[in-house]
């Protein structure tokens, strides 16, 4: 299914906690086609979208350059699914299934935004031989954020309560909704994002 942003979707088999499982990905791809002129694998912060880089997917669309933009799980318009946890492995074995099944194989220039950047220059150390370029917006940094060091009992706390699942999670996930307000609908992954700004912002 194509529509007006060049949304498509592409079926996508992930290795979850009880095996094999099949994620409906919905992209956005130019060129469906392909283009001679090269392929640029736009990759997102997370939370974040094909919206995102809409700028700059305009321009290079107008020049015939085939753009492939990321919409992971439960961000954008690809549904969200409890066993990804966004994990740089799984983004990672996400983009380059998709890569595999849309026949993006050559000329790759990887763009990464914020977290998506240590993503970008994974992929474009696997995909070495296939791959032109790497350009990182806003990159995450080489040495470990102020704020990082100073509150990094709190980022151990968090992390711990990120990986855990069963009761703990249920439990920080009630506390969460009676800090933040929030509604009960809202995704597990963006419900935490609203706690850890809030905890960095203190």
């Amino acid at each position: 299914m194509v529509s007006g942003d060049n949304l498509s979707k592409v079926p996508v088999i992930i290795k979850g906690r009880n095996g094999l499982v099949q994620i409906n990905a919905e992209i956005q791809d130019t060129h469906p086609l392909g283009s001679g002129k090269g392929n640029v694998v736009f990759i997102g912060d997370c939370p974040g979208t094909h919206k995102d880089f809409e700028h700059m997917v305009d321009l290079l669309k107008k020049k015939g350059i085939r753009c492939i933009v990321i919409n992971f799980p439960g961000l954008g318009h690809t549904p969200y699914y409890d066993f990804f946890k966004h994990t740089n492995k799984e983004r990672l074995h996400f983009v380059m299934k998709i890569l595999k099944n849309i026949d993006a194989r050559s000329n790759l220039v990887f763009v990464g935004h914020s977290r998506g950047s240590e993503n970008a220059l994974k992929l474009a150390t696997l995909l070495g031989p296939n791959t032109v370029g790497t350009l990182l917006i806003n990159p995450i940094p080489v040495l470990p954020y102020r704020e990082l060091r100073e509150n990094h009992w709190s980022f151990k706390i968090f992390g711990f309560l990120l990986k855990s699942s069963g009761v703990v999670y249920f439990i920080f996930s009630r506390i969460a909704l009676i800090i933040t307000g929030i509604t009960q609908k809202t995704k597990p992954i963006h419900m935490l994002s609203v706690v850890f700004i809030s905890v960095c912002h203190r």
